[in-house]
Order: structure tokens, then C-alpha cells, then sequence
């Protein structure tokens, strides 16, 4: 008799007393996981067999079924030997597989330390919180601390050594995560779409501290919710059974009250004139500068006013009033005496240069001072202009103007210097052999100009502060550089070389539906003849050498983007996704398991099915076709397709037809081979088919086979045995 023997890795399984050739195999359970099945009596070499659910089992003639197929052995004694070799190399060398017996906290944000504890833990290489990998520090043999990686989704913990990977079977939960939302204001009844991680279970979405009046989690990265009644302006929370997250920025509830987005300058004095950018500005009855009435006003556009700063108006923000609503900007409007530095020109220079810096409250000037040198000499044309020397002495720094009541400092340094500075050249743009002029400091000693790298053939310096060049052959796009011998000056802008082969570099947004307007980055984008997607052409400008702004046209599908000069073609390195069409499904009614097919277009990447809120089982066939089955929660109503690009759904829809609840007909008929075909009405989709060896008695037992829908028909295909003789159908009391 063949005895045979299934193993797997877990060393608490136990051996049954069984010897060959006088040797006991109860003493290899410790070493079980070198090897996976063998066969005592067999007569041919033989493989392991690889069944992750069993246990070690002795094989008898009461249970013949347990046992999976496993090729035979060539001499039982020799088996058992290489077992023992296998497993004594095993434990002298440590190589175990890792496993996991338990980790805690059991749930915890991006940041928190995790404590896994387990067996095996010799040379860990890594740990992972689902997909995502993380920092961990070995502990010993039995213990590992690791930390919740940033991207991190609710998950398996995997812990791999060198000789495997062990995985929890219980998931790391982590809180929501809410990366961004969409639109940023809205009024309520609005519907935001909040994207990001760990959505599953939510049961809480509010505005502010106000419970959504209603939402859908339509994936574990995303939610549709509904800005409530009495929502105000503030953070987006969403809350699971393992947290809360919420939104970095605030969504602003709108409605008729007046919004105010921006307004320039930022800082004045009594008498400064600030125009205030925003919406529903019409009917304007009050503009205050904290609290104090505006000087006067004036609603140039239902997004634009023109106010006065008033005699005793303090900093704080700008409020504007409509009827009985009032709203106020999210910045403060700066009511200022002292002197306030918002700009200079130029930026950079050796003493002796001659800086303009732009301002306010310049009346009265004392001092102008360069990182706390003092100008050479000064003057202030205007209470808003002064005009200043770079004095001997003075190093990269601030640059502030003092008068009698105080002081103001540039933000950002002013940068002395003697290597040279590049401010600005002319043309921007060229093909080899066009004359650039240069301009900037600090160009005595010059030794080289280079465009892109690509020292020039012909260069001269009309002045310190001028040099004309030559773009030379084979330069390509990119900054001007100019070395003398105190150093080397670049520019912050490329020069385009002409005739060069576009470069597509990047695009946002990256999904969108026609009409959408797109902004694609790159170079070498002048005389562009042709923009498209996946072939198709679009409307397109190009306001520079390095971008251009196209709108996605009708009937565009998924694909890459390209730009063409008459230098050559260039493609995006990703596709731009299109939103999904449907345009028909067929049929337009049936009952649950009906396979429908969904017609269309940029079907691509499909993320879900909908009967009207009822999710199905679909396969995606072409970026043209979907067929999916009618799910068993479905109701009447469209079908929606889900993309990374968004949710579509049909214009008609789907009906479904009502259920036969009072009994029917069961066909059987033989087929080929020893099978049979049962069929009944489609719509008694809730009837079991059970079997039994005989029709009389209580041996009924339910099929679990999937039936098929077929024209008005359920079918289900199976072969006959002696337990499949006579079959019935049952409408369990509990779905009645």
C-alpha cells in the first residue's frame, strides 16, 4: 500500500508515527518547511506537491480524495535520507521562512512606529504596509519596528528575508487621507469629489464640522459628497472606523454673498487706490478697510471694485457688503506709515550700480542702506521710487530705506557682485549664425559666451555691461552662459535654437473631456504647425518657446499627446486620458446575471460598473466595449462607467424586469457526454436548483454552479452522477 504524505511550512503540525526502513520521520515536524510532499512507496524519482491548506494527513482508504496528484519516488529509503540531508543543512546554516504572529498598534497614520513580532527574522531586507515600503529597524530574531510609510493604504504587512516573504493574513488599517478635492468653492447642494487613500468605510463626511447631507465612497480613493445646508467656509474632514483625515486647504461655501479672491497693492497708505478682485460684487452697498468705510468705491465689473483707503483705517481685511450678506478677503490689506520695500532693478550689480527700488511711504527719505552699508548717494523722485548707488564695501544682502517713521526692508537680497550677471538678451529665440546681444554686469575679462553649453565662434564686448554673439552650429536650446576671468554668469532664461526637434516635457491636467483646456510644457515649441490627441488634431496657441495651451477636441480618445515643427514630431511620455462616453447598451431590460453590452468610447482603465448604484461584474473587452452582468442589487435606472478620468452614465435607462416569484418550469435535457442542461424562466432569478440521489426524502442539497442568462432563459450545465440524478427547483422561504 502507497502511503503518502502532504506537508507545508508550519512547524505546529504534527507527524504521524510512521517509519521506513526503521527510521522515525516524527523527529523532521521542526523541519517541515524544506520540504513539501513525499512519497514512501513509490518506485520513480519524485517532486514535491505544493497544497498551502493541508495538513500533514495519512493517506487511507476512507479518505481517498484528500490527497493532490504527486509524482512517485525512486527508492523510499533514499527519500527519507534527502529529506534529512535537506533539513540538517537547513538548521545549520538558520534558514527558516520569516512568519508573523502579531503586530501593534493594529492601525495607525503615516509616521507611526508599528512593533512586529514573528519568528525568523535573521537578515530582514524589507517591509512593506501594503504596496508601500518603509523604514524598519531589526530588534532581534522575533521583532522588528518599522514605520507607517507616507503613501501608505490599509493593508497586509509583508516581512522579507533572504529565504522569503511572510504576510499577515489581518490587514494595517490606515485613516483617511485626502489629497485634494474638486471644485474648491461651491454652494450648498454643490456636489465635491474628494480624492485620495483609505476612503473604505467611511461613515462621515463633513464641511466644517457640518455632516455632508449626503455622499458616496465610489472607490477607496475617492468620494462624492454634497455640500450641506448651513455649511461655512472651512476644512474638509472624512472619517472611517480607523480615523479622520482632512483637507489641507479650505473648500469656501458660496451663495449670493460677495467673495473676494485677491487685491493689489497688498500694503498703502490713507489715499492708495486697491482694486479688488472676486465675485457677486454687483449691488455693492459698503466696502470697509477693517471696519472703516472706503474713502469712496466703484463696481468697475461684478468682479471688480476700486477703492480708496480711508483716513483711519487700520491693517486688517477688506469686507464688501451686498444686501444683508457680507464677505471678507482671506488676507489682511496692510495700512502702513513706514517705508515698505516691494521691489528693485536690478537685481544683482557691483558697487557703483544704480538701483531703482519701488515702494512705499518713501517721503522723507534719510537713509538707503545695502545689507546695512549706506548707498554712496540716494534720491526719491516719488514717495513710491527711490534711486540708489551700491556703495564700496557693501555685501549680498536686504536693502531697506529709512525715513523719520521707520523703517522698511526688502524681502528678498540684493547680490553684489564681481563674477558676471546676466539680466536679460536679445532676440530670445534663433537658428544658428543669429546675433544675440547680452546684457548684464561684470563682463570685463571676458572668455567665453556659450549657448546650451556650446561655446560660440564669434564673441564681442561692446561694455562692461554689453556683449554681442554669435549663436554658433550645433548649439542647442538652453541658457546663455558668459565666463570672464572672476568667474562665470548664467542666464535664467533658455535661448530656443530654431529648425531643433520639439521636446514635450509635461501636461496638466492629465484627464479631461472635450473642451478641456490643456497646458503642455516643453521646448523648441516656436513654429508648431499641428497639436494632437492620439492622432486627432487639436486648436492650439503658443504663448513661448516652452509651452502651449491646446484644448482637447470632440471625439478625442485616451492616448498620447504630440507636437509637431517642421523640425520633427515629439510625443508625450504618458497618455492623456479622456473622460468615458456611452452612447448604447444592449439589451435595454433583463434581470440579474443578463450580460449587457455597454457601447462607447475611452473605455480605457474601467474602475467600475453601475445598474444605477448596483455594482456588476463587467469585462472590458476594447476601449469601445464593455459587457457586464446585471447585478443582483440592481434597479432601474442608467448605467454608469467609472475611469480615472471620471463617471459616465447613460442617458436612458436600463429597466429591469420584474421577478416570477410563483413556481416554475425546470427543463432538463441531456447534452454531449454525460451531462445535463437545466433551464427556467430568467426571471425567477432567486430559485435554487437542488439535487439529490433520490426523489423521495430529505437528501436535497442547493447547486453552487453559476447559472448563464441566455435570451429569456437561466441556464445551468453540469455532469450527472449518482448524487446529480433527479433535480428540483426551490425558492428559499426566507427570500419569499
Amino acid at each position: 500500500m502507497c502511503r503518502r504524505f502532504t506537508f507545508t511550512g508550519s512547524d505546529r503540525l504534527e507527524l504521524p508515527p510512521v517509519r521506513s526502513s526503521g527510521l522515525d520521520l516524527r523527529p523532521l515536524r521542526k523541519q517541515i518547511s524544506c520540504l513539501r510532499a513525499f512519497d514512501l512507496n513509490s518506485d520513480t524519482s519524485c517532486a514535491p506537491t505544493v497544497d498551502p491548506s493541508a495538513t500533514i494527513t495519512q493517506r487511507s482508504q476512507a479518505s481517498p480524495r484528500v490527497w493532490s496528484e504527486a509524482r512517485t519516488c525512486a527508492n523510499p529509503f533514499a527519500a527519507i535520507l534527502l529529506v534529512h540531508l535537506l533539513c540538517a543543512t537547513a538548521l545549520a546554516f538558520g534558514a527558516a521562512l520569516p512568519t508573523i504572529r502579531s503586530f501593534s498598534p493594529t492601525s495607525g497614520a503615516p509616521g507611526a512606529s508599528v512593533t512586529i513580532d514573528g519568528a525568523n527574522f535573521n537578515r530582514v531586507v524589507e517591509v512593506r504596509f501594503n504596496t508601500d515600503t518603509a523604514l524598519f529597524t531589526p530588534v532581534s530574531a522575533s521583532r522588528v519596528t518599522a514605520t507607517v510609510p507616507l503613501g501608505a493604504t490599509t493593508g497586509p504587512i509583508s516581512v522579507t528575508t533572504a529565504l522569503g516573504t511572510a504576510v499577515t493574513s489581518v490587514h494595517f488599517r490606515v485613516p483617511p487621507r485626502i489629497t485634494s478635492f474638486t471644485p474648491t468653492n461651491g454652494a450648498p447642494g454643490s456636489t465635491v469629489i474628494l480624492e485620495g487613500e483609505n476612503f473604505t468605510g467611511a461613515n462621515a463626511v463633513r464641511f466644517n464640522g457640518t455632516n455632508a447631507s449626503a455622499f458616496v465612497v465610489t472607490a477607496q480613493n475617492q468620494i462624492h459628497a454634497t455640500v450641506p445646508n448651513g455649511a461655512t467656509s472651512g476644512f474638509i474632514t472624512v472619517t472611517t472606523p480607523v480615523g479622520t483625515g482632512a483637507t489641507t486647504n479650505h473648500f469656501v461655501v458660496t451663495g449670493t454673498e460677495p467673495i473676494i479672491t485677491d487685491f493689489s497693492p497688498t500694503n498703502g497708505v490713507a489715499g492708495t487706490l486697491v482694486i479688488i478682485e472676486g465675485r457677486y460684487f454687483t449691488g455693492a452697498t459698503a466696502v470697509k478697510f477693517n471696519g472703516v468705510n472706503a474713502a469712496g468705491f466703484f463696481v468697475t465689473a461684478p468682479t471688480q471694485i476700486s477703492a480708496t483707503v480711508p483716513a483711519g483705517a487700520t491693517t486688517g481685511p477688506i469686507t464688501i457688503s451686498r444686501l444683508s450678506e457680507t464677505g471678507a478677503s482671506p488676507k489682511a490689506f496692510v495700512v502702513t506709515t513706514a517705508p515698505v520695500v516691494t521691489d528693485f532693478s536690478p537685481v544683482a550689480g557691483p558697487p557703483g550700480t544704480t538701483v531703482v527700488i519701488e515702494g512705499a511711504n518713501f517721503l522723507g527719505a534719510t537713509a538707503v542702506k545695502f545689507n546695512g552699508v549706506a548707498a554712496a548717494s540716494f534720491s526719491a523722485p516719488a514717495p513710491t521710487q527711490v534711486s540708489a548707488v551700491v556703495p564700496l564695501g557693501a555685501v549680498t544682502g536686504p536693502i531697506s530705506v529709512v525715513t523719520p517713521k521707520g523703517a522698511g526692508t526688502s524681502l528678498k537680497p540684493f547680490v553684489v557682485t564681481t563674477s558676471p550677471v546676466i539680466t536679460e538678451f536679445a532676440p530670445t529665440n534663433g537658428p544658428p549664425g543669429t546675433v544675440v546681444t547680452i546684457d548684464g554686469v561684470n563682463f570685463g575679462g571676458l572668455v567665453a559666451v556659450k549657448f546650451g553649453g556650446v561655446a560660440a565662434n564669434v564673441s564681442a564686448m561692446v561694455s562692461p555691461t554689453q556683449i554681442r554673439s554669435t549663436v554658433p552650429g550645433g548649439a542647442i536650446t538652453g541658457p546663455v552662459s558668459v565666463t570672464t576671468v572672476q568667474g562665470t554668469g548664467v542666464s535664467t532664461n533658455q535661448f530656443v535654437v530654431v529648425g531643433e526637434k520639439p521636446l514635450v516635457t509635461g501636461f496638466s491636467p492629465a484627464v479631461g473631456s472635450p473642451g478641456t483646456t490643456i497646458l503642455l510644457q516643453g521646448l523648441n515649441f516656436l513654429g508648431v504647425t499641428s497639436v494632437k490627441f492620439n492622432s486627432l488634431n487639436a486648436n492650439f496657441a503658443v504663448p513661448a518657446p516652452t509651452q502651449i495651451t491646446c484644448t482637447v477636441p470632440p471625439g478625442a480618445t485616451t492616448g498620447l499627446l504630440s507636437v509637431t515643427t517642421s523640425a520633427g514630431t515629439a510625443f508625450s511620455t504618458d497618455a492623456f486620458i479622456v473622460a468615458p462616453i456611452v452612447t448604447t447598451f444592449f439589451p435595454t431590460n433583463g434581470v440579474p446575471d443578463t450580460p449587457v453590452i455597454v457601447r462607447g468610447t475611452n473605455f480605457t482603465q474601467v474602475l467600475a460598473v453601475r445598474f444605477n448604484g448596483g455594482a456588476a461584474a463587467f469585462t472590458n473587452s476594447s476601449p469601445n466595449e464593455i459587457t457586464a452582468w446585471v447585478p443582483v442589487d440592481a434597479t432601474t435606472g442608467s448605467i454608469s462607467v467609472t475611469t480615472p478620468a471620471g463617471i459616465v452614465a447613460s442617458t436612458n435607462a436600463f429597466v429591469l424586469l420584474p421577478e416570477i416569484t410563483s413556481p416554475v418550469r425546470l427543463s432538463i435535457k441531456p447534452i454531449a457526454g454525460q451531462q445535463v442542461l437545466l433551464s427556467w424562466p430568467a426571471a425567477g432569478w432567486r430559485f435554487q436548483v437542488q439535487s439529490s440521489d433520490r426523489i423521495a426524502g430529505s437528501n436535497w442539497l442547493p447547486l453552487t454552479n453559476r447559472t448563464s442568462v441566455i435570451g429569456n432563459q437561466r441556464q445551468l450545465a453540469l455532469g450527472r452522477t449518482n448524487q446529480n440524478r433527479f433535480f428540483r427547483l426551490f425558492r428559499p422561504t426566507v427570500l419569499q
